[in-house]
């Protein structure tokens, strides 16, 4: 089992990411909540939207692509897909 220790002054106020699953898609509105929700997801993993991801490289698997885990930290930018994609989980859980 991995341990992580994340100092609670550099952890972001999870109160936001509430606002992902709960509002409306919106990128105008949803884009500081999915910021955040990138922030502490590249502080819990160590993987950045920041990092370049030509330096990451893709698997290709028999059922398809594997993307870099830079890029689906870029993907979780994209507010509207992350909004709709977090919001379907939840009606699935």
């Amino acid at each position: 089992m991995i341990s992580l220790e994340i100092k609670r002054s550099k952890t972001p106020n999870p109160l936001p990411y509430r606002a992902v699953i709960t509002q409306a898609p919106h990128a105008g509105h949803g884009k500081t909540h999915t910021d955040a929700l990138a922030q502490f997801l590249a502080l819990v993993t160590g993987v950045s939207a920041d990092f370049d991801m030509n330096e990451w490289q893709d698997v290709d698997l028999p059922s398809g692509v594997a993307i870099s885990p830079v890029q689906a930290a870029k993907c979780l930018q994209k507010t509207i897909r992350t909004q709709v994609f977090i919001q379907g989980e939840r009606r699935q859980l």
